[in-house]
């Protein structure tokens, strides 16, 4: 989530179990560059549909489709937390809901 946060947008990291939360925050505080613009909350991608349905450009669950029971819900719940559907790309460790310029940061970030 840093290296697209350096990239300037505005970044929410999520992790349903929390005990990495406090560890991630930490890290992020440390650089001035992002601190302001991402945060991470504990709670599932269920529990954002509530308050943030249809509210982001691009959702990435990285590293947790291996966790899950019922990948296509969560896929369904990370669809619906998109603003607008253009393209989605699913993998074994990746889901990525994306706006057109996924390209460009996807190759910015492997950069950073």
């Amino acid at each position: 989530m840093q290296p697209i946060a350096r990239l300037g947008a505005t970044v929410i990291g999520i992790d349903a179990t929390g005990e990495n939360i406090p560890i991630a925050q930490t890290h992020a505080s440390h650089d001035p560059q992002i601190r302001n613009r991402l945060k991470y909350i504990h709670c599932t991608a269920e529990d954002l549909i509530a308050t943030e349905a249809e509210t982001f450009d691009v959702v990435v669950a990285s590293e947790v489709l291996e966790h899950v029971s019922d990948v296509g819900q969560l896929v369904s719940t990370c669809v619906n937390l998109v603003r607008v559907r253009i393209s989605s790309f699913a993998g074994k460790t990746l889901c990525v809901h994306l706006a057109p310029e996924y390209e460009f940061i996807q190759s910015k970030a492997h950069n950073n």
